[in-house]
This record gives structure tokens, C-alpha cells and sequence, in this order.
């Protein structure tokens, strides 16, 4: 009995420092994500100040319920080849990036799987729709831009496992005209902003001095020349530049009072 508790004690001792190490390191270490690709294919239509997004996945998995997608919007359409494909639409609205661009950021979120995060496999495209001349530069680059029937252009931009987003600039309706495009490429390059800035900050300059000119000499034919008051000495320097009286002399008295002249008899 004693050599048993003997041997379970040195076994314990033995034993715990690399257990607990164990343990330790567990609770240390980082929590690893799983990440699955999956076949992404998206359609986006520019539709006024929104981007329709309409969204498919295939998911080999022998679970064709929607009970993982809860909370993702997606939803069970059919079963090709015992794989379910799931679909879901959105709408991304466009927000106002500058005066001559707007911009539309479509997240690539598919969500989780068997405790994996699904992402786009290699290959996986969006298509984007819109008005001829109305699409911009997009991010990922688009592969091609073409032109079809109906003044439409198509935008097709492949995704990588690691893109989680699709940015896409929209030009207003003034710019979607091949002069537009090369203007747009202008006032996106980076010093226009500083040279526009420069210019539109000199040209305001002279145009209100140009009009206080203007509004000055309308009040001066209006009311006439203003008359203005002399200077006002400051304090102390009253009367220190005028002379001293003077005292009139006897010289000056003649003159001022001339002898009468006494008439013969």
C-alpha cells in the first residue's frame, strides 16, 4: 500500500509540470479560423442612387437546410448535383465622394459553415451593370469593360480568397460621355485638386475686389463725395505746433492807428 502511494506521488510529481504547460499553452495560444472557399458569382445593376447585388454560392456540404444561414440573408434555391446553391439580394446605396464621384462598397461577407469561414474560391466573379459612361475605376480592377445593347456596360471584377470587399466608383449622369471620361480622369488625378484649389481661391480674390470697387463708387455717385474731418490731434499734442501770440510792437501800432493830418487855416 505504501509503495503504491509512493509511485502515484513521483508519477503526479512527474506528470504535472508537463500538464500544466500544456494547459498554459492552450489557453495562450491564438484561436485558430478556418477558412472553406466556396464558388461566389455575383450580378450588381446600378439602379439610380443603389446597387441591386444579387449573390450565389454553391456549398458542398450534406446539409441542404438553411439552419447555418441564419442571420446572412441567404437562402436555399436548388440542389445541383446533390450540392445545395444558396441566393441572396441586397441593395448597397451609393454615397457622394466628391462633386464628380460617387462610390459603392459591396461587402463580401458569405458567413460560416461547419465552423469554417466561407470566402470567395479562385475564380468567383461580380458583373456589374449600369449605364453606359457611368462606371469608374472599381477594387479590385476590373478584368473588362465592355459595352452592350441597350446603352448598358458590363464590369466583370474576379475575386481572390482574400478580397472581402468590392469597391465601385460611379460618375454622375454630366460625365457618362467619352469627353466626360477623359475629364473625369483629369479631376481624379491627384494635384488637380491643389491647382483647382489655387485657382478658384485667386479668381475669388479679384472678383471681390472687383465688387467692393464697384459697390464704392455706386455710393459715391449716389451720395456724392463725403466730406472729411480733419485730423483730431492726440492727447497733448493740442496747441504744441501752433506759434505763441505776439505782442504788438509800436511800429505796429502806427500802422494800425495812422496820425490825422491838422487843416491849414
Amino acid at each position: 500500500m505504501r509503495i503504491a502511494l509512493i509511485v502515484s506521488a513521483l508519477l503526479e510529481a512527474l506528470l504535472y509540470p508537463v500538464l500544466y504547460r500544456g494547459i498554459e499553452r492552450s489557453w495562450d495560444s491564438p484561436l485558430e479560423i478556418r477558412s472553406e472557399t466556396v464558388p461566389y458569382r455575383a450580378q450588381a445593376t446600378l439602379d439610380g442612387a443603389t446597387l441591386q447585388v444579387s449573390e450565389q454560392i454553391t456549398v458542398k456540404s450534406d446539409k441542404t437546410d438553411s439552419e447555418w444561414a441564419k442571420g446572412t440573408a441567404w437562402q436555399l434555391e436548388r440542389i445541383v448535383d446533390g450540392s445545395p446553391v444558396y441566393r441572396r439580394n441586397r441593395e448597397v446605396p451609393l454615397r457622394r465622394v466628391s462633386w464628380v464621384e460617387w462610390e459603392a462598397e459591396v461587402p463580401i461577407e458569405i458567413g460560416w459553415l461547419d465552423f469554417a469561414y466561407l470566402v470567395p474560391k479562385e475564380g468567383s466573379k461580380i458583373i456589374i451593370s449600369a449605364p453606359k459612361g457611368s462606371l469608374g475605376v472599381t477594387s479590385p480592377a476590373a478584368q473588362q469593360l465592355v459595352d452592350v445593347p441597350r446603352h448598358q456596360e458590363l464590369a466583370t471584377v474576379s475575386l481572390e480568397p482574400y478580397d472581402d470587399r468590392v469597391v465601385v466608383a460611379v460618375r454622375p449622369s454630366w460625365l457618362r460621355n467619352p469627353i466626360g471620361r477623359e475629364l473625369d480622369s483629369l479631376l481624379t488625378w491627384g494635384p488637380t485638386a491643389w491647382l483647382l484649389g489655387i485657382f478658384a481661391a485667386v479668381v475669388s480674390t479679384v472678383v471681390v475686389g472687383r465688387l467692393n470697387a464697384g459697390a464704392d463708387s455706386l455710393m459715391n455717385r449716389l451720395l456724392g463725395p463725403t466730406l472729411q474731418a480733419p485730423p483730431t490731434p492726440a492727447n497733448g499734442q493740442q496747441g504744441k505746433n501752433l506759434p505763441a501770440p505776439r505782442d504788438p510792437g509800436p511800429d505796429d501800432r502806427t500802422k494800425r492807428a495812422p496820425r490825422r493830418r491838422r487843416r491849414r487855416r
